[in-house]
């Protein structure tokens, strides 16, 4: 489903796409990395990749990779709570969502490369996200039935036809600006601090 963008728009999504490949560099190799040593610090790596790129995409609504990025980021969750058990299924669907999510974000880049003012229409909806967050509560639903005393564990986000609502562009924002916040006083700890 395209999606119409103006200047301002387009403006904002050229930053995201300078910004994007910073956070996506590595990824790959930290989500085969759990495979191996499903260490904490990657485990929390891989969550802040997804939590901030969806927080920089949640800002001009790019529903597929925002939503792609909020089911990748609630399944690490699961696995930073002790919910979830890393497996094989489970790093091919990171895998594929990151794939999904580069995908989006190459679609996005070309369509807007001939860019010459006025509006566009770009295709930003519905480009595989539902497959990746209906495998993501699949393997929620397989973690709660095998261990029936939790919770469910990924609640469900009002998305009426595509458009994502004002609370989940909201608790987005409010995701993002915490990932900003803990990277900046990351980056200026001193070593007596760590």
């Amino acid at each position: 489903m395209k999606k119409r963008f103006t200047s301002e728009d387009i403006e904002l999504l050229r930053e995201i796409l300078e910004e994007s490949p910073q956070y996506l560099e590595g990824i790959e190799d930290n989500i085969l990395s759990l495979e191996k040593n499903p260490s904490e610090e990657i485990i929390d790596e891989v969550f802040r990749t997804f939590h901030s790129l969806k927080g920089i995409t949640g800002f001009v609504d790019l529903p597929s990779v925002t939503k792609t990025c909020h089911s990748l980021e609630s399944l690490v969750k699961m696995i930073k709570e002790d919910k979830a058990t890393i497996t094989n299924s489970i790093i091919d669907l990171l895998l594929d969502g990151t794939d999904l999510i580069k995908e989006i974000m190459a679609n996005i880049e070309s369509a807007i490369s001939n860019y010459n003012g006025g509006e566009i229409e770009i295709d930003v909806i519905g480009l595989g996200e539902d497959e990746i967050e209906k495998r993501v509560q699949d393997i929620s639903n397989l973690e709660v039935e095998s261990k029936p005393e939790r919770e469910e564990i990924i609640p469900e986000k009002d998305i009426s036809e595509g458009i994502l609502s004002d609370t989940f562009l909201t608790e987005s924002l409010n995701d993002f600006t915490e990932a900003v916040s803990y990277t900046h006083l990351r980056a200026h700890e001193t070593p007596e601090h760590l």
